[in-house]
């Protein structure tokens, strides 16, 4: 074991932390094992759309899945469509406390 710092401020050891380096290699081998094994549209899509991000200064989670491709896109009725915004609304008031847990169940089932 060596010494990190002493109270006179000497030390026995060049560099202290984590091997960033390896880390970092071994994340860049999980990006390209993960980027290969996209479909070719949604791979160029999001690599596309990658780039464009960052020219515009903005920074990438490049680790975010890829979108759906058109034909994986499932277009829902506008009947579904506002079920769906109907529920978020009721969760949404009960979690702003709007109204209670018990009222939410409550519209929810007089609303099936």
């Amino acid at each position: 074991m060596k010494l990190i710092l002493s109270q006179l401020g000497e030390s026995e050891v060049d560099s202290f932390g984590p091997d960033v380096e390896a880390e970092y290699a071994e994340m860049e081998k999980q990006y390209e094992d993960y980027i290969n094994q996209i479909p070719i549209g949604q791979r160029t899509r999001k690599l596309n759309n990658e780039k464009y991000l960052r020219e515009q200064g903005i920074k990438v989670n490049r680790f975010l899945p890829a979108i759906e491709s058109v034909e994986q896109i499932k277009i829902r009725e506008p009947k579904e469509i506002a079920q769906r915004v109907a529920v978020m609304s009721i969760i949404n008031g009960y979690a702003s406390d709007i109204y209670p847990n018990e009222k939410a169940i409550e519209i929810l089932k007089a609303n099936q």
